[in-house]
């Protein structure tokens, strides 16, 4: 099962990501630096927690997979700061407006993605771990 998330996050990258990518590039869409300073947090977050999930599986670290699932109210926070600036700029006069704001809720929706598959991966190294006692 866990091969299965990390064939899902394979496919989020290689079929999503990718693809909105060079739509956004194939019609000349720039992502402005205020956007491109709310989408790193949760860039790095996502791109944190799938990494701690592969480290995860090497050692049965129980304490990241915790601190992976623990991360989800800041990745809620980070979508929806991200969320709510894309929204303000959604009034912006600027050409291709419309299609920024698909491309980029799409980047964020993928990112969330991202950290979903990770958190169950998390969450699957710890019910392997038999060490682990996770609190009620």
């Amino acid at each position: 099962m866990i091969a299965n998330y990390y064939e899902n996050i394979g496919d989020t990258i290689e079929t999503n990501m990718v693809a909105a990518g060079l739509e956004r590039i194939g019609r000349g869409i720039q992502i402005s630096d205020s956007t491109l300073r709310i989408l790193q947090p949760l860039f790095e977050k996502a791109y944190w927690a799938v990494e701690q999930s592969a480290f995860c599986l090497s050692g049965g670290a129980s304490v990241i997979a915790e601190r992976i699932i623990a991360a989800k109210p800041e990745i809620y926070n980070l979508t929806a700061e991200a969320q709510n600036h894309l929204l303000k700029r959604l009034t912006a006069d600027q050409p291709h407006r419309i299609e920024s704001f698909r491309i980029e809720t799409d980047i964020i929706d993928n990112l969330n993605r991202l950290y979903y598959f990770a958190k169950r991966i998390a969450k699957m190294i710890l019910e392997f771990d038999t060490n682990h006692v996770r609190p009620d």
